[in-house]
């Protein structure tokens, strides 16, 4: 812990000369420039919070920390340039609360449908009761890496006449106009470590480096063909990513050789069932390894154009976009057989048996085997003579008193002697046994193994969109004859890749969190999706209240995710309990009001799964009493959805209020 806290304070000086110097150096830049315009900005984050969701009741829940200097010089009226670092990190590890996760299934439990518990911010494997793991959550401590300090370097040349704007350099760009989830806004993959997807949209983005150009056609004086047609205020946008990064989140896995930690906001480690027998899957864990597009690379970039212009009273775009999924599937590269453990920890297992692609198949689905144990006897721990041949059962008695070592036939799943067989200290009953043919091996903890995953990113996402807004004045109503403003967004993505749900084996057919252990090629199919968002933006004022000196700023939205031939398909694997259905359907609701002077901001964003029958809720309230430097906000998360299923089953239990202060120059 000391050892830990005394680099993360190296880290903290660290960040502080990066910051330090870049702020110095725009300085001494601006005072050089004396004919260019400065300015700067920055502030101070501090935020503390309760996790209230836990199984063991109220405890300590985030505790984000950032730093933030932004400046920009303007030389002269073609060109300037734009700094904007960030410096992050969340306290919650040093708090030394009580945070727990799902984990692996529990082998104790009836049908093994609980999973073990996780301890998310208190480290060490003790591999007893109900909580046998945990994590020291040092993966949140700071986010240190250049690509998460530098949120904007860029440089921007436009013409006089304003017709022709380039802009080069690591910035974001934003699209979308939703709220809650995304569509359109597809530039820039998303940041979920800190609060998932309810945190502001610019927190959201993640930066890429590129370039940008922005022609407005009408300035350029070749608007006439379009205004023919009574499009007014044409204008192009193109970009283009050599650099290529993904979402990126936290998964809250407790595999001893991979663990990871992503507090409250961390993806759970996914329930592992059999739909067939209705029982958990234990004695799995999973190794994750990340496969992505190079990140660098002038042919393999991303690319994005959009054509916007005004017709009829609306702003209407066309968009396109070619690049990559920053969202991966689940494919798999083999695993680990762990002979000696049933906690899945290499270094507590007798014997560690590499796994191919095509043994973790068998040993997974073959002929009795793990899934046919679990379905056709009685659970794995009555089973006395399983995968590896009836002989072994009948060697039950004979053997309870054994202490030397025996040699037991393992049909070529286990590295063997000269005799085909493997040496193995009998120390344990034999009726205690374990899947993935150990079946009765008389040996402490049975077996349990570690798959190795990928999570792959190497997917090309193809997209078309649309977006539309309008004020629809026609419709002006109310005291104030005020008018609601309609929003529309369509978007149609060609070939996104899905896990299949089912899977044909040659030994059968593979289905729910099972369809995961199979080959890459048969694990992965793709189907066309066509996404559609209906919104309304209305400035309510309410009746009666003579008071009221700003109106209520209220939005609402439709969206309906439809995917072509959607049978048998996962969400978002490795989370097999979410079908995609046909037509995905979600409602968002979000409200703003200012009173007593503006100084007291009311902020709300609810967001319903249809088909899930999920609910997220996030209200704020801002405290703007003491200047422009000074601004408290209390903030307070609701989560309500089953764990694993739909998107906001990856955050079920991170209910949170929170605190926090900040200082802004």
């Amino acid at each position: 812990m000391v050892a830990n806290f005394r680099q993360d304070w190296k880290r903290t000086l660290l960040a502080g000369s990066i910051l330090g110097s870049v702020f110095g150096g725009a300085i001494a830049t601006a005072g050089v420039a004396l004919v260019a315009d400065f300015s700067y900005s920055g502030r101070i984050k501090q935020g503390v919070s309760v996790a209230t969701d836990q199984e063991g009741g109220p405890t300590w829940g985030p505790a984000n920390f950032i730093a933030e200097i932004a400046a920009a010089l303007r030389v002269d009226k073609n060109l300037s340039f734009t700094a904007d670092l960030w410096m992050r990190a969340d306290w919650y590890p040093y708090l030394k609360g009580n945070l727990r996760d799902r984990g692996i299934q529990n082998f104790n439990s009836p049908d093994f449908r609980d999973q073990f518990g996780y301890r998310l911010n208190r480290g060490g494997n003790t591999y007893e009761g109900e909580v046998p793991f945990g994590n020291d959550a040092k993966d949140l401590r700071w986010y240190t890496d250049i690509d998460d300090i530098v949120r904007e370097l860029s440089v921007n040349y436009r013409t006089s006449d304003r017709s022709v704007s380039v802009k080069a350099g690591s910035f974001v760009r934003g699209w979308g106009q939703s709220d809650g989830l995304r569509l359109l806004d597809i530039l820039n993959p998303q940041d979920f470590r800190a609060r998932f997807a309810l945190s502001n949209s610019d927190e959201l983005r993640i930066p890429q480096t590129g370039v940008a150009l922005d022609v407005d056609l009408e300035r350029l004086g070749v608007s006439e063909p379009f205004e023919a047609i009574g499009i007014t205020k044409p204008s192009f946008e193109f970009l283009y990513f050599p650099q290529v990064r993904t979402s990126e989140f936290f998964i809250n896995n407790p595999t001893p050789s991979d663990q990871t930690d992503g507090g409250v906001f961390g993806f759970p480690y996914p329930y592992l069932d059999d739909p067939v027998s209705g029982r958990g899957l234990p004695y799995i864990g999973a190794n994750l390894h990340d496969l992505k597009p190079n990140e660098w690379s002038w042919d393999d970039g991303e690319l994005a154009a959009r054509f916007k212009f005004n017709l009829l009273g609306a702003e209407i775009a066309f968009s396109g976009f070619y690049g990559w999924q920053d969202l991966p599937v689940v494919t798999l590269r083999g695993g680990t057989l762990l002979v000696g453990t049933n906690y899945n920890d290499p270094d507590k297992a007798l014997l560690a048996v590499p796994l191919g692609v095509e043994s973790s198949t068998f040993i997974t689905h073959g002929p009795g085997m793990y899934i046919d144990q679990l379905r056709t006897l009685g659970g794995l721990n009555n089973i006395l003579a399983g995968a590896l041949g009836p002989t072994l059962g009948a060697l039950n008695s004979a053997v309870q008193a054994v202490t030397g070592p025996l040699n037991l036939p393992v049909g070529g799943l286990l590295p063997s002697g000269g005799n085909g067989t493997v040496t193995l200290p009998v120390v344990g009953p034999l009726n205690q046994v374990a899947p993935f043919g150990c079946t009765n091996l008389p040996i402490i903890e049975g077996c349990s193994v570690n798959f190795d995953f990928n999570l792959d990113y190497r997917y090309r996402q193809k997209l078309l969109g649309l977006s539309l807004t309008r004020d629809i004045k026609e419709l002006r109503f109310g005291g104030k004859q005020v008018n609601p403003v309609l929003r529309m967004e369509v978007s149609y993505e060609f070939d996104k890749p899905f896990n299949r749900s089912v899977v044909h084996t040659p030994y059968g057919d593979a289905v729910g969190s099972a369809a995961l252990v199979v080959p890459p090629g048969d694990a992965i199919t793709y189907r066309d999706q066509l996404a559609v968002m209906v919104g309304f933006d209305f400035p309510l004022w309410v009746p009666f209240w003579d008071g009221q000196r700003k109106s209520i700023f209220t939005s609402f939205q439709f969206f309906n995710f439809h995917t072509f031939n959607s049978a048998n398909l996962m969400y978002q694997a490795p989370y097999a309990q979410t079908p995609v259905h046909a037509n995905q359907q979600f409602v968002t609701a979000f409200w703003s009001a200012q009173i007593d002077n503006e100084q007291l901001v009311l902020e709300g964003l609810a967001a319903y799964d249809i088909n899930n029958k999920g609910f997220a809720y996030r209200q704020r309230v801002d405290f703007n009493y003491f200047g422009d430097s000074i601004r408290p906000r209390l903030e307070y998360i609701h989560v309500d959805a089953k764990n694993g299923v739909g998107p906001f089953g990856f955050i079920n239990d991170a209910d949170i209020v929170e605190l926090s202060l900040t200082y802004q120059f």
